[in-house]
This record gives structure tokens, C-alpha cells and sequence, in this order.
């Protein structure tokens, strides 16, 4: 008398026997393989019932551990014949996989990007060291020789994308930062306008962009560095304000006029979150 785990397919086995020989004999002239699939798949609808029973509810038919993984049957079979996935083995032949480890087999969630406030900065204390790097610098040979109540435009874009791109890094959600990034795509898209509006060539507005994203990224790092953040989070970090950045570019470029190979000026790619 089989005890434990195995008495619920007791009942089953002597309910299922009468139909199991004519079951058989239809499977005669098909390969040990298809047999076996046969009868797995015949024996899943009869014993169902049973593997809700107490102590069978961790178990799952290879029916259903195919469906919960996205894998065929011929498949999750493969595995379990050659040790990959353990199985269990009713008396009667038909695998049954334990969920916990179908569920290992699955590829862990992929942790979001945390935000700056969750990283213990703000976008208010970046922007303040941010200006403060600015303004010691010794030189300002990058900067185009423009009239000062010009330049109070072009500072005011740089303000507005600063703030933009901060506020996608700060973002709790991907939408969230992609609605805010539209706004540093706009302010991108004018300041190109400007530019060229002010005799400025693409190359001196890319250079000017080039320094202020080069200045901030080294805020982020520094950032990190204060922070003392793994290198997985660092990294993950000056991925997505680079990117960020690569996009504004494309964007302030093709609004000066320049040619790119593309109308789409969100070439690069989105920063995963």
C-alpha cells in the first residue's frame, strides 16, 4: 500500500485501468517516445483531481510546467530525461515537476534603476554643485563669443534641459521619465534653432553641448563616488544620463540643420529602467 505523497494516485490507478488497455493498444505503432507523451498527456486529465490533494499541490503536471515556463512538452521532457529539471515520477509512469523548481528555471525580474532620491542625492544639490564646477572654471574658451542678453537664452534651454533630464533620472516609473525627457527634447530642439539663428556653425553648438553634458556626467559620477554605490548601480546610472544625452544631441543637431540618417531624432536607444 503506497504511503505518503503516493497514496492519492492510488484511487486513479484503479479508476483509470479498465480504459488504460485500450488506451495502449491504440499506442502500439508509435515510438517509445510518443507512447510515453501519449500517456502523459491521457493520464494529466485523470489525475488532476489528485494533484490538489494534501501534499501534491507543490506538484505540477508536465502540462502545465510546459505552460508556466512558455516551453513545449517535448521539451520540459528532454530536460527532466537528461537530470536538467527534476521530476517525480507517479506510479504509473507520468512525470510530475516540482513548482518551485520550474520556477527557478524562470530569468529573475530585472530591478529598476532606483532614483536619485532613493540613491540619497537630489536633483537640487546636483544642480547646485553643478553650477558652482561651472562657474570656477579658468577658462571658457568652448563658449562662442555671444551677446549677453542672447546668452540669457541659451542658458535658460540649458536650464530647462538640466532640470528635464534630472527629473527623468529621479523618475519613479518609465513613463513618468519619458514624459518629462519629451520636455528636454524640446528645449534641445530650440537651442539648436538658436544657435544657427546666431550665426553659431553645428560643430560650436555640439561643442558647447559636448562640455555642459561632459561637466554634468562628471557631477554623476562624482555622485556616485559620494554615495559609495555598488558598480552595478553606478554603472547603471551613468548608462541611462548618457544615453539621455546622446539623445539630446541627436535632437539639437538635426534642429540646427544638420543631416542625419535618420528623421528619427530618439536614435539612440531608451535607457532601460
Amino acid at each position: 500500500m503506497p504511503n505518503g505523497p503516493l497514496r492519492p494516485f492510488e484511487s486513479a490507478l484503479t479508476d483509470g485501468r479498465a480504459a488504460f488497455p485500450t488506451m495502449l493498444s491504440d499506442l502500439s505503432d508509435l515510438s517509445s517516445s510518443e507512447r510515453i507523451e501519449g500517456v502523459d498527456d491521457a493520464a494529466d486529465a485523470a489525475t488532476d483531481a489528485d494533484s490538489s490533494a494534501p501534499g501534491l499541490s507543490g506538484w505540477l503536471t508536465i502540462g502545465e510546467a510546459s505552460n508556466l515556463i512558455g516551453v513545449s512538452e517535448a521539451t520540459l521532457r528532454r530536460w527532466a530525461e537528461a537530470g536538467d529539471v527534476p521530476a517525480f515520477v507517479t506510479p504509473g509512469g507520468h512525470r510530475r515537476f516540482s513548482r518551485q523548481a520550474i520556477l527557478r528555471l524562470l530569468p529573475p525580474p530585472e530591478r529598476r534603476r532606483r532614483t536619485l532620491r532613493e540613491l540619497g542625492e537630489t536633483p537640487e544639490r546636483i544642480v547646485r554643485q553643478y553650477r558652482r564646477e561651472l562657474a570656477s572654471a579658468t577658462s571658457h574658451d568652448w563658449m562662442p563669443a555671444i551677446e549677453d542678453d542672447k546668452r540669457r537664452a541659451f542658458r535658460g534651454l540649458g536650464r530647462r534641459m538640466l532640470e528635464a533630464v534630472l527629473a527623468y533620472l529621479d523618475a519613479e516609473d518609465h513613463a513618468t521619465g519619458e514624459r518629462v525627457l519629451r520636455k528636454a527634447l524640446t528645449a534641445s530642439g530650440e537651442y539648436g534653432r538658436l544657435a544657427r539663428a546666431n550665426g553659431l556653425t553645428a560643430r560650436e553648438t555640439a561643442a558647447v553641448f559636448v562640455h555642459f553634458r561632459t561637466s554634468f556626467l562628471e557631477e554623476i559620477a562624482a555622485t556616485a563616488s559620494r554615495r559609495r554605490l555598488e558598480l552595478k548601480e553606478a554603472v547603471s546610472l551613468m548608462v541611462a544620463a548618457t544615453t539621455v544625452f546622446d539623445r539630446l544631441l541627436l535632437r539639437l543637431l538635426d534642429a540646427h540643420g544638420v543631416q542625419l540618417e535618420s528623421d528619427d531624432t530618439s536614435l539612440a536607444a531608451e535607457p532601460e529602467r
